[in-house]
């Protein structure tokens, strides 16, 4: 019986690790298509480098927030079996991880990097919208 669910669990790990895998291309698909319209709406400001480099920035966090995202859930799939308690914790500790991370970076992007909030959020928004997809 153990072995049974152990077998279904690693199933459904590796259900989640291929799921990710995609969500994640779909995210640089959506971000290279951002950028691609940043660039040349904003290329005869001048601008044009600058809202990509915002876009590839809000994007990428993102993608990082999602591979937190699979990597938790894959951690609490496989220890669902043996501690569905700790698989909780691990499923609300990797949700307050990803705030942070993503609260951080757009610091980071907006105060320290200085890049356009438009590219930056439209990045970000736009690799989001990989999950509806």
């Amino acid at each position: 019986m153990i072995n049974s669910n152990t077998n279904s669990s690693s199933a459904c790990a590796n259900d989640v690790v291929e799921k990710t895998r995609k969500i994640v291309l779909l995210q640089l698909a959506m971000m290279l298509l951002v950028s691609i319209i940043f660039s040349v709406w904003y290329f005869d400001s001048g601008k044009s480098l600058d809202m990509v480099l915002a876009v590839g920035y809000g994007g990428l966090t993102s993608v990082v927030s999602t591979l937190l995202l699979g990597l938790g859930v894959k951690r609490a799939t496989e220890g669902a079996l043996l501690n569905p308690a700790k698989s909780t914790v691990i499923l609300y500790a990797g949700a307050a991880q990803r705030f942070v991370l993503v609260l951080a970076a757009f610091a980071l992007g907006l105060a320290v990097l200085k890049l356009y909030p438009l590219g930056l959020f439209a990045g970000f928004v736009a690799a989001q919208l990989a999950y509806l997809l």
